[in-house]
């Protein structure tokens, strides 16, 4: 007699991405009551301590209505790797099943989500005399010059790398020339992480009410005190520190330098925020998987219940039967 095979039952996680101002964090305090949720932050600024206002974090208010996880617990002046948030992310998530709860990670920082849900490949450790030699390269040739050689060392990292996204660029090129093998090739041979039920949400929204959030939500982070919290920040840390690196926070110092006004460094922000907006958009666009929706899909009660028979379910979770609320990604 052939006996059946138990089948064990995936732990669950809901992942709600999408670019900065469309409203995720907001989408995750409606859902999670309703799905016995946790809110796991995925944001790489977020995490750092007294970077409240400039990072849009949810509010204290708001993080007393549903547990949080993974907020301001980062001293601003520490480095934190998408491996790093990787590994305190699964304990996290990991301590949430315990409780027969269902985590709920909000953030749109693309390799923290990659690193967690996908895992890292082992690449090599930094070698800062070949990143300053790339540096000075960037600065006489620029960018894009770094770009070309790029794609001729790895063609597909070259692919999925924007010509002026500096940081990732050197990132591909030391790899290639710490280990003679491309990024790309690293990728290919990575083996997979623990399966997970999961469900990834992506919040689509059009330009116009993206780029109208983004200006509302700088004029908001000015009146409640960006200013004050960066000139904290900048007493307390060295300028080189990662979180003073983030937008809104370096336009702000020059505005404090009296390099620039205040309208001007409003300017930069709206600016760098909506350029930012852009590329997460681009890498979240290369994602199959996620279901995009409304931003008003979370007051949806039948959405709501779906979610819900789905999670209880012990099976893999068919996408399919949230077909009739998904959208294209609207933008770009």
């Amino acid at each position: 007699m052939v006996q059946k095979r138990k089948s064990i039952a995936l732990p669950p996680i809901l992942s709600i991405m999408g670019p900065t101002a469309s409203g995720k964090s907001y989408f995750a305090l409606i859902l999670s009551p309703a799905l016995n949720g946790e809110i796991v932050n995925a944001d790489s600024r977020q995490i750092y301590k007294y970077c409240s206002i400039g990072t849009s974090a949810p509010t204290s208010s708001e993080m007393k209505t549903r547990k949080h996880h993974l907020y301001h617990f980062i001293e601003p002046d520490h480095r934190f790797s998408a491996a790093d948030y990787s590994t305190v992310a699964l304990t996290t998530i990991a301590t949430i099943h315990k409780k027969k709860k269902l985590p709920v990670l909000v953030g749109g920082s693309g390799l923290y989500l990659r690193a967690l849900l996908e895992g890292l490949f082992p690449a090599p450790g930094q070698n800062p005399l070949l990143r300053e030699t790339l540096k000075k390269t960037a600065l006489l040739m620029g960018a894009s010059f770094l770009h070309k050689q790029l794609r001729m060392i790895d063609p597909q990292a070259a692919q999925s790398i924007l010509k002026n996204d500096l940081l990732r660029i050197i990132r591909a090129i030391e790899i290639y020339y710490l280990t003679g093998k491309p990024k790309s090739k690293f990728i290919k041979e990575q083996k997979p992480r623990k399966h997970y039920k999961l469900i990834k949400i992506g919040i689509s929204i059009s330009k116009s009410i993206l780029f109208s959030n983004i200006e509302k939500r700088v004029d908001d982070m000015i009146g409640m005190g960006l200013i004050e919290e960066t000139a904290f920040l900048m007493k307390h840390y060295p300028p080189d520190s990662p979180a003073l690196n983030a937008i809104g926070y370096k336009e702000i110092i020059l505005f404090l330098q009296h390099k620039i006004t205040l309208p001007e460094a409003k300017q930069l922000i709206n600016k760098n925020t909506k350029a930012y907006a852009k590329r997460q958009l681009v890498w979240f666009k290369k994602d199959a998987d996620i279901l995009w929706v409304s931003p008003h899909t979370c007051f949806d009660s039948d959405f709501i219940n779906t979610l819900q028979l789905l999670f209880k379910a012990k099976r893999t979770i068919d996408p399919s039967r949230l077909k009739r609320w998904t959208t294209k990604q609207l933008f770009p």
